[in-house]
C-alpha cells in the first residue's frame, strides 16, 4: 500500500493518528483506510490491460461471456498475474486472473472461473463491498464490539455474494452457449488443486462442497 511520505519518510496521517487524541485520533484513521482503499483500487486497476493484449483463447472466452452478460469488449480489462490460483473482479469490468490458472490449458475450468468474476462485476458486487468497508468505520471505529460485529457483518455480506455469483455465472454460461454445470465444474477442479474446501464464519467465502451442491451436477 502506497502513503505519501513525509520528510523523515513516515505518512503524515499515521503521524496525526498517534498524536491526536480520541475521537480527532480515531477520523484521521478513518481518513487513511478511505485513502488507501481508494488507491489500492486505483493501482490493481492499472495493472489491467484491453482484450488485445492477452492471449488469444483467454480473450475469446472474456469476450463471449462479456458479450452474454452485456458488457460491451472495449470496456473489459484484464490483467494477468503470476502467483495467483483464482481471479477477482475489482469493478467496472476490471478483472485479476492468476497466471498459474491460465497455464492449467483448462478451457471449462476458465470458462467457469471467468464467468463467476463477470457475475460479480455485473451484479456490482465490487462497488457494494467498497461502500460497506468505507462507512463501516463510521460506525465503529474505536468500538471493539462494534467493530466485531461488522467483521463478521462484512464475511456473512460477502459469501452472500459469492452463491449469487455462482447462480449468475451459470445463466451467462448458458448465454454464451456454454454447459450450465461448468460453474459446478469449475469449482471442483479448484477443491481438489487447492486441497481445502474453505468456508466458516471467518471466511469471505463459503465452502466450495456447500456452493457446488446448489449447481446443476457435472455429467460423469
Amino acid at each position: 500500500m502506497l502513503r505519501r511520505p513525509g520528510p523523515l519518510g513516515v505518512s503524515w496521517t499515521l503521524v496525526l493518528e498517534r498524536l491526536l487524541p480520541y475521537p480527532l485520533g480515531a477520523v484521521v484513521r478513518i481518513f487513511r483506510k478511505h485513502r488507501d482503499l481508494r488507491q489500492s483500487q486505483r493501482e490493481l486497476r492499472q495493472l489491467c490491460h484491453p482484450l488485445r493484449a492477452l492471449a488469444p483463447e483467454l480473450a475469446r472466452i472474456f469476450r463471449e461471456l462479456g458479450r452474454a452478460a452485456g458488457l460491451k469488449e472495449r470496456s473489459i480489462r484484464v490483467g494477468v498475474l503470476p502467483g495467483l490460483d483464482n481471479a477477482s473482479s475489482y469493478g467496472k469490468h476490471r478483472f485479476i486472473i492468476g497466471r498459474e490458472l491460465v497455464e492449467i490449458g483448462d478451457r471449462r475450468l476458465l470458462y467457469g472461473v471467468v464467468a463467476h468474476e463477470i457475475a460479480h462485476d455485473v451484479l456490482r458486487h465490487s462497488e457494494l463491498t467498497y461502500r460497506w468497508q468505507q462507512y463501516l468505520p463510521l460506525i465503529g471505529e474505536g468500538i471493539p464490539v462494534v467493530e466485531i460485529i461488522g467483521m463478521f457483518g462484512l464475511k456473512a455480506y460477502s459469501r452472500h455474494h459469492e452463491y449469487e455469483a455462482d447462480t449468475t455465472a451459470t445463466e451467462i454460461l448458458e448465454k454464451a452457449g456454454q454447459p450450465r454445470w461448468v460453474m459446478r465444474y469449475a469449482l471442483e477442479v479448484l477443491r481438489d488443486k487447492l486441497g481445502s474446501d474453505g468456508g466458516g464464519w471467518f471466511s469471505t467465502h463459503p465452502s466450495s462442497s456447500n456452493r457446488i451442491e446448489r449447481l446443476p451436477a457435472v455429467p460423469r
